[in-house]
């Protein structure tokens, strides 16, 4: 999904509230450059973002990968904060994480559910219970899971799937504890 950014400067504390006037969003871009500390203060068009927005599944927005491109930016990056307006929800603020080839990145990457319909637990009267929705893993950057698909569909009551149950890459290193309760059929 490419992005069109334009550099801006951070001068002015009233800087932001214009821009989000004049339909766009102040964004930083983390990670880029000869140290990989550099910041870039950044403006994204509202109207290119939502409508990205809307087209990424729900709860997938830590893995999407954006093309950045504009005003001598020009790199792949994620999402590693968004903060929202508190009444209409509205876009405020984005944090971009720059994803350089050869280097490491922590993310959170979704965890989905499969077989939930014809889970046979369920069908027996337990209740599926997900309490790990997202597993944190560490790998390179041209290399990050898009999603973990777990099928549920032969779990029994009271049979659950683990973290160390996941199928995963050799190069992802999971960072939740190798015990943690990703999905669990729980009697009533």
């Amino acid at each position: 999904m490419q992005l069109d950014v334009k550099k801006r400067e951070t001068v002015k504390k009233k800087d932001p509230k214009r821009l989000r006037r004049e339909g766009a969003i102040p964004a930083v871009l983390y990670g880029l450059g000869k140290e990989g500390g550099e910041a870039h203060a950044l403006s994204i068009d509202a109207g290119a973002f939502k409508s990205h927005l809307r087209k990424i599944p729900s709860g997938r927005l830590s893995t999407a990968i954006f093309d950045l491109k504009g005003d001598g930016v020009h790199t792949k990056a994620i999402v590693k904060d968004i903060q929202y307006h508190v009444v209409s929800y509205d876009v405020l603020h984005l944090d971009f994480q720059a994803l350089e080839k050869g280097k490491e990145i922590t993310v959170n990457v979704p965890v989905v559910l499969t077989g939930v319909v014809d889970c046979v637990g369920v069908k027996q009267g337990g209740l599926l219970n997900q309490p790990l929705r997202y597993i944190s893993v560490r790998c390179p950057t041209t290399e990050i899971p898009e999603v973990f698909s777990v099928n549920v569909k032969d779990l029994m009551p009271e049979q659950a799937i683990k973290v160390s149950d996941l199928k995963v890459a050799d190069s992802v290193k999971v960072m939740n504890r190798a015990g943690d309760v990703v999905v669990i059929v729980a009697k009533k």
